[in-house]
């Protein structure tokens, strides 16, 4: 088993969601590609860059995030089949500025420069895969002054709906380690409370 993506932030630094400073939507002048980018501080995806095929063909799309002083992550973006319009997320990225560029084989079709200026989660959290036990176990760590409730989501498939989710309520400053039958498929474990996501990992079998 390998794991597929891993966004959260370390453990020795608290997790952080946010509003972004730039306008929450910009779109593209094209004819050939319309996107625009929605920021939400809740949502797995901090940044989701939405994409619409305006042709009456299907589309091949390429996107790239570069955060400030950074290389660029680049990469084939959706597909797009004709008039579809579909999301593509970025998953929890820190607080920051970045650049979001969208373009087809016919070149450069989109460019937005987003900021996200977070406030804390107050909730830190971390995975330790299943060694061969049988067993994951997602580590937890209240960092704020006041009770919290923590939901801890299992996604068999990583298909974006959770099949099981636990609920444990820290008190201030409580860590705790909690055990979970390790899934014997894709899956994805996501963590949050009520302001937001503080993980969100992947694992596959190889």
């Amino acid at each position: 088993m390998t794991r597929r993506a891993v966004v959260a932030a370390a453990w020795s630094v608290p997790v952080v969601a946010a509003v972004a400073a730039a306008p929450v939507a910009a779109a593209s002048a094209t004819p050939e590609l319309t996107a625009w980018t929605v920021t939400a501080c809740e949502s797995a995806d901090r940044i989701t860059l939405m994409l619409r095929n305006d042709t009456a063909d299907p589309l091949q799309t390429y996107l790239e995030l570069t955060a400030d002083g950074a290389q660029p992550d680049a990469g084939p973006g959706p597909l797009l089949s004709p008039g579809e319009t579909r999301p593509f997320g970025f998953g929890l990225v820190p607080n920051g500025g970045y650049t979001i560029r969208a373009s087809t084989d016919g070149g450069l079709r989109f460019q937005q420069r987003v900021e996200l200026d977070c406030a804390p989660l107050g909730l830190t959290a971390r995975i330790d895969p299943d060694d061969g036990s049988g067993v994951l176990t997602v580590h937890v760590r209240n960092d704020s002054t006041a009770p919290m409730t923590v939901t801890v989501a299992f996604d068999l498939g990583s298909d974006g709906s959770p099949e099981s989710t636990d609920t444990v309520v820290l008190a201030p400053g409580e860590e705790r380690a909690l055990p979970y039958p390790a899934p014997q498929t894709d899956f994805t474990v996501r963590v949050s409370n009520d302001q937001g996501y503080a993980l969100v990992e992947s694992f596959a079998f190889a």
